[in-house]
């Protein structure tokens, strides 16, 4: 933790730091037992603690006048965040987006119940997955995109689809075959090159 007394010193103003130090005293031992329950090991969450540290450092204004709870979510947030981008590194996965807000079905991010440390890397890599996947369905171009759309989303079968899409049946067939070739054939280049 001496990498954040540190860190702290950078802190131009003593408003800014005295606002840094009280959160460091007020949660460094919650964002430690969050990252404990995250990553399951203790030389990793003391690298969550500091990594977090240095976020709360660097977007110290967002703490500025907040309320409590909205401070413990958007701190239970980064640690998430931290822990995710640890495991990340540790299994080899490639970077992603993980912040959806500090709240999720009204519990703030440090209550909720985590999966067991195992079920973490699959999860990480079904979102990323389902990710990748929804941004090739969208870059399809138009009619295959829409295919695609109304036969997994909408469950449709290929007659309907080509009624609602003024479209001959086995137009609609073909193009559902090479778009989901091309879906298929992406994510199989992408799994190869992470």
């Amino acid at each position: 933790m001496l990498s954040v007394s540190l860190a702290m010193l950078d802190i131009q103003t003593d408003r800014e730091r005295d606002l840094v130090k009280g959160l460091f005293r007020e949660y460094a031992p919650r964002v430690k037992a969050w990252a404990m329950r995250y990553l399951g090991n203790p030389a990793d969450a003391e690298d969550a603690v500091s990594d977090t540290f240095f976020k709360i450092i660097r977007y110290r204004d967002k703490f500025a006048g907040i309320s409590e709870e909205k401070t413990r979510g958007l701190i239970a947030l980064y640690t998430k965040c931290v822990c995710f981008d640890i495991l990340r590194k540790k299994n080899g996965l490639s970077v992603m987006s993980v912040s959806n807000g500090y709240e999720e079905d009204g519990e703030e991010a440090g209550d909720i119940e985590l999966p067991d440390e195992a079920d973490i890397p699959a999860e990480l890599i079904r979102q990323e997955t389902v990710s990748l996947l929804q941004k090739s369905i969208d870059a399809l171009p138009s009619p295959a995109r829409e295919i695609i759309l109304l036969r997994y989303y909408h469950d449709m079968p290929h007659s309907e689809i080509a009624d609602v899409l003024n479209m001959n049946a086995s137009t609609v067939r073909s193009v559902f075959q090479r778009s989901l070739a091309k879906l298929r054939k992406e994510l199989e280049e992408y799994m190869h090159e992470t």
